[in-house]
């Protein structure tokens, strides 16, 4: 093929290739989406796969599209988007609006294109602090042509914005090598780029640059050639060849290569960095500091060549080599004058690349520096707590908190304190320092915000700072029980002394509760119940509680269909029509009673616990039984909890997805206490989703503070996963939670 392509030309070569076979050309996109998609004027004679993890429910309905993202591996992933204050602001052009990326903020630092929108270090954080993350799912390569049953392809379209070179990697995971590869490259780096060429070469294929509008004046031609220098090296070779005015386009580009504009010669020295050549890079440096026309730009650009020679001098210090030692130390004296921001700049950019022990040390550097700086406290606070650091965490916190800042970032940083002191004896101490935090200037009038995000964090942040109640843990009251009626699998009302002795008769040794609305027991319940009975190890109970289901219990048990005499159901006559409050997390917005659905399990566990005086274990209703219960029944344990021992948020310490009582005193009292605690909340008009959880915590707190006699335990890993998984792929934990994302047709069928 010709050495510069227009796109219509590349994809018509495939087409009638396959053409020449009697079929329709085959193909797969991953990225871009339907509406730039290279193949949507030829879908008619095409015939194949987009891959996009927002992909449009409505999309052309010619080829198959699969709402996912492309990885190394299975799983939940975030990708990110921009904010559309960065598009209204004049931050970026509108035609970016669209822009998602696994690699967004890379993207913004990397020297590519993104960043050449916006060369100035202001501008790219400014457009960072409006990137948002969505999570999405997330396959590799070889699970999509697995799943679709994808054979011979003819054309391979990548444009992922960032991970074209990522999924590139994985194409001998494909059944066989396509004909054509169409790869965006510019959003990589050229020691990226030079990898995709590699790759190129090594499995036969011609590379070609493509333009799908070279001339149509949406891009600056020239300025987009200057991006694939190595390849216009060759561009001489077309003289006389291609059209005239493309011709004399592409000499004049390779004429001018010659003379590198400022951001190629920055480029050159990134991608040197990026290679482990860092001494290379001092000649080229001054060249460019000699050049440069705009310094206070070139200052904040030099920014990852001054923190990628700290970091390697203090790798040469740890080997020993004094020599390479004594330059680094030289390149980094005599850049370090122009780049003043060198060290908050590689504490940003350690922090997007999670890299916490690398972000830490730079913040400690701008600390030195500038001591109430308040991203530096905070990622300094951040690496103590992971170190467990405590003293130091408590002293970066405070002064932290002592700053004028953001108040949702503070209000963050005071849920964080929060958590810090909750791990601690809670005396008086430890709660006079709870009090101060909550009493910082936090309670002034609501903030408005223009993204809707941010006035969604923020409300959460308050929220999850009224709920802990102090005063509660010294004084909390016990509250009576709901009776509670229970109906077999048929829907027929039985007395609670009947079911009693059946489970009596039978030797039941604990009951496995579940509880849903109408939608959830729709969605789960049939699954719950087959896999719960089918896995049990010992004489296990069901119970199915339907939230305001009472008067429908025959047509509920009906609709799930599960027949068997130890499934049984409950129900109670709650009514959502009075609420009109909001129920609120760290995503989203719920304009209905969300917490109360998820806190009824708490009271219908209690009520089984003391009427049938046997152990309960209360699980989320999206939940698959895998394994028996029998040893979970053993343990002597009063109340069993599922601790995430990972959590950084408060609320999120203990997981109430799953919670194993057993008839005891010490449970019952504990069970008094969440009893308690919710009756008070759960009356409020605006409260977390978070509260079942909180409720736990308080209750273990109330246990913990007034001494109760109560054995409180943990389950295990094995029990339960707090992951998110996107299919059934036989685990070998005890309870599978499933997700919004879960793919609900790879359940085994023997529990559908």
């Amino acid at each position: 093929m010709d050495f510069v392509l227009t796109l219509n030309d590349f994809v018509k070569t495939f087409i009638g290739l396959a053409a020449s076979e009697g079929q329709k050309a085959r193909f797969i996109q991953i990225g871009a989406g339907p509406h730039f998609s290279p193949f949507a004027p030829f879908l008619d004679r095409l015939a194949g796969y987009v891959v996009d993890p927002l992909l449009e429910e409505g999309h052309d309905s010619r080829y198959v599209g699969v709402r996912a993202g492309i990885g190394r591996g299975m799983g939940v992933t975030r990708l990110r988007h921009l904010d559309e204050t960065a598009i209204n602001n004049g931050l970026l052009p509108a035609r970016f609006r669209e822009l998602r990326s696994f690699g967004l903020i890379s993207m913004l630092d990397s020297g590519g294109w993104l960043a050449g929108m916006c060369p100035n270090e202001e501008t790219r954080a400014a457009i960072r602090m409006l990137v948002r993350e969505t999570l999405v799912a997330c396959m590799p390569l070889r699970y999509l042509v697995g799943r679709y049953g994808i054979g011979a392809t003819d054309m391979l379209a990548i444009s992922t914005a960032g991970t074209e070179l990522e999924i590139l990697e994985q194409l001998s995971d494909l059944p066989s090598p396509p004909r054509g590869l169409l790869v965006d490259v510019e959003n990589l780096t050229l020691i990226q780029r030079q990898k995709v060429m590699d790759i190129f070469v090594a499995r036969n294929y011609r590379p070609a640059w493509i333009s799908q509008d070279l001339l149509a004046g949406f891009h600056d031609p020239i300025r987009e050639m200057r991006r694939h220098v190595p390849a216009l090296r060759q561009a001489a070779s077309l003289r006389g060849q291609a059209p005239a005015a493309l011709a004399t386009l592409l000499a004049d580009c390779a004429d001018d290569l010659g003379q590198p504009t400022e951001l190629e010669r920055l480029n050159t020295i990134i991608d040197l960095v990026e290679a482990g050549r860092i001494e290379d890079t001092a000649p080229l440096v001054e060249v460019l500091v000699s050049r440069t026309r705009d310094r206070e730009v070139l200052q904040q650009q030099l920014g990852p060549l001054i923190a990628e020679a700290i970091r390697q001098r203090a790798m040469y210090v740890e080997q020993g080599d004094e020599a390479r030692i004594e330059t680094m130390q030289r390149i980094i004296a005599s850049l370090y004058d122009k780049c003043p921001a060198a060290n908050r700049w590689a504490m940003g950019r350690s922090t997007a690349q999670l890299k916490e022990p690398a972000a830490a040390r730079y913040a400690h550097l701008v600390l030195a520096h500038e001591p109430d700086d308040v991203m530096a406290l905070h990622m300094a606070a951040r690496f103590a707590t992971a170190t467990g650091l405590k003293d130091e965490e408590l002293a970066l916190r405070r002064r932290f908190m002592a700053q004028q800042t953001d108040r949702l970032l503070q209000m963050y940083n005071c849920l964080r304190l929060i958590w810090f002191y909750l791990h601690g004896p809670l005396n008086e101490q430890t709660k006079a320092a709870i009090m101060h935090c909550r009493n910082l200037p936090l309670r002034q009038s609501r903030a408005l915000y223009g993204d809707p995000s941010l006035q969604i964090a923020h409300d959460h942040c308050e929220l999850m700072l009224d709920c802990l109640d102090l005063d509660f843990l010294n004084h909390p009251q016990d509250v009576a029980i709901q009776p509670l009626l229970l109906h077999d699998h048929r829907g027929r009302r039985l007395d609670l002394d009947q079911v009693r002795q059946e489970a009596l008769r039978e030797g039941v040794r604990t009951v496995l509760l579940a509880a849903g609305d109408d939608l959830y027991l729709d969605r789960y319940a049939r699954s719950f119940a087959k896999s719960a009975l089918a896995n049990s190890d010992e004489p296990i109970m069901v119970v199915l509680h339907a939230i305001g289901g009472r008067d429908r219990i025959e047509d509920i048990a009906a609709r799930i269909g599960v027949i068997s005499e130890r499934l049984y159901y409950s129900a109670d006559d709650f009514d959502d029509a009075p609420y009109r409050y909001t129920t609120v997390n760290n995503e989203c917005t719920f304009e209905k009673p969300v917490a109360h659905y998820q806190c009824v399990r708490f009271d219908v566990a209690d009520s089984l616990l003391q009427g049938l005086g046997l152990p309960v274990i209360a699980a989320d209703i999206d939940t698959l039984v895998l394994g028996g219960t029998s040893s979970l029944s053993a343990r002597t344990d009063d109340v069993i909890l599922n601790f995430n021992p990972l959590a950084t948020g408060f609320a999120a310490l203990i997981t109430a997805n799953l919670l194993r009582l057993r008839p005891t005193p010490g449970a019952r009292r504990f069970m008094g206490a969440v009893r308690a605690y919710l009756r008070g909340e759960l009356a409020k008009p605006k409260i977390t989703r978070w509260i079942d959880q909180v409720a736990l915590l308080m209750a273990k707190l109330h246990c913990e503070q007034n001494r109760t006699p109560v054995i409180i335990g943990g389950f295990e890993e094995k029990d339960i996963n707090n992951t998110i998984y996107l299919r059934f792929d036989n685990y070998s934990i005890r309870f599978l939670s499933l997700y919004s994302t879960f793919d609900l047709n790879s359940i085994p069928a023997a529990y559908r």
